[in-house]
Formats: structure tokens, sequence, C-alpha cells
């Protein structure tokens, strides 16, 4: 825990792991904004956003989302587009998980 305290640290090792820092300062850093710019706007976000509950089927909501939303985050998927398949999968994972709801 001590490692992961430092920011520099901290950013280093979500980067590698191809995630966002939890700790606002480190991740709007100049280093991890540096790698990761169109982050920002997430980062931005940190103070008001808010975890998602834990339902049946979050975990494949999550895939989903990750499998859609980051194309379009790199800018090679319109963001409608990746709203619209978002919207489909997330719907289908919800229809399947249905009964435990």
């Amino acid at each position: 825990m001590e490692y992961l305290s430092d920011d520099r640290r901290l950013t280093a090792f979500n980067v590698a792991g191809g995630s966002m820092p939890p700790r606002r300062s480190a991740a709007q850093s100049k280093d991890y904004l540096a790698l990761h710019p169109t982050m920002r706007f997430f980062a931005d976000e940190q103070e008001v956003g808010r975890w998602v509950p834990i339902v049946p089927g979050i975990q494949d909501m999550l895939f989903a989302l990750d499998e859609t939303v980051t194309p379009a985050i790199k800018g090679q998927l319109a963001p409608r587009d990746a709203v619209e398949q978002a919207s489909a999968r997330l719907t289908a994972i919800l229809k399947q998980n249905e009964a435990y709801l």
C-alpha cells in the first residue's frame, strides 16, 4: 500500500494495467494525461462519479461497456455508434438476468 501511495508509482501501475488511477491527483497528473489525454474527461468526473451497484450480470455489463466505449475513446468508432452498440448489448444482458433482478 505504501508503494502505491506515491502518485508516480500509482500512475505507472495503472498505466501498465490499462486503467485510470483511483486517486484524483494521480489521474489528473501530467504524467498520466500525457499518456492518456482522452481520459481527462473521466479524471475530471472522478469527484462526482459513482460506482455501479453490484447486480446480476454486472461483470458482463462492464465488459460490454469496455468493448463498445473504448473504441470511441480511441477515435476508432463514432460515439453514436458506440452508444447504440452498448445499449443493444446491455439490454440483452439485462434480459438474460431478468429473473434475478
